[in-house]
């Protein structure tokens, strides 16, 4: 129990630092560029599987994003994308498939989540100037700091941060459209899919990385 206080604080002092970087970048690039706002919000499909395959053949767990963004306009057609948000990644799965040390049938169904706060760095291009209603694209590395990690057996929560990793890294594609809305502001959604090349679980014979696709509803202001 000690150890996982420790661990926790030690990654809340990790997510505090990340996110003053992340503004502090913002600021130095806003000096340099016009920057726009965006909270958004989403839900998302994931699962843990090795590097290459898409789910390994194991049910997916569905979860949710939020977070905010700041866009720094280079020109009309290229933004650099940075900010923070919470997502909540994961797996079902079968108890026989995990080394957790856990007691019960082996067929029983296991949901494991692992909650991140998540920075992201992107290059955004844009089909048309930006106060027009347009298709976006974007790509780039993500760097994620583990919060917190679960399964839920039986009704049951059970903590497995000794058998995850604290950072998961990886790249994320982003296809989505924007359309103005008022004088300054505009909607955003898109679908995005992160592909993790972290393995993100402590256990040799495991391999498994995250993979997540997410939908997004957001606000530019």
């Amino acid at each position: 129990m000690k150890q996982n206080t420790f661990k926790h604080q030690f990654n809340r002092h990790l997510i505090a630092l990340a996110a003053m970087l992340f503004f502090t970048l913002s600021g130095n690039l806003n000096a340099n560029a016009q920057t726009d706002w965006v909270v958004e919000a989403g839900i998302n499909a994931s699962t843990l599987s090795d590097i290459g395959n898409i789910c390994d053949n194991n049910d997916i767990k569905a979860g949710v994003n939020a977070g905010i963004f700041a866009l720094h306009n280079l020109n009309d057609w290229v933004t650099i994308k940075t900010g923070v948000s919470y997502q909540g990644k994961g797996k079902k799965t079968e108890l026989s498939e995990l080394n957790l040390g856990l007691t019960g049938n082996d067929e029983t169904e296991v949901t494991g989540t692992l909650h991140y706060a998540v920075l992201p760095l992107q290059a955004e291009f844009s089909s048309a100037k930006r106060d027009t209603k347009h298709l976006f694209f974007s790509t780039g590395p993500y760097l994620g700091f583990l919060i917190e990690s679960d399964y839920e057996l039986n009704d049951e929560k059970i903590e497995i941060e000794n058998y995850t990793d604290d950072l998961d890294f990886g790249w994320s594609f982003e296809l989505g459209a924007e359309f103005p809305f008022l004088k300054k502001n505009a909607i955003r959604t898109s679908l995005s899919y992160e592909m993790g090349l972290k393995k993100v679980v402590q256990d040799d014979n495991c391999d498994w990385r995250n993979k997540t696709a997410s939908f997004k509803l957001g606000l530019l202001f």
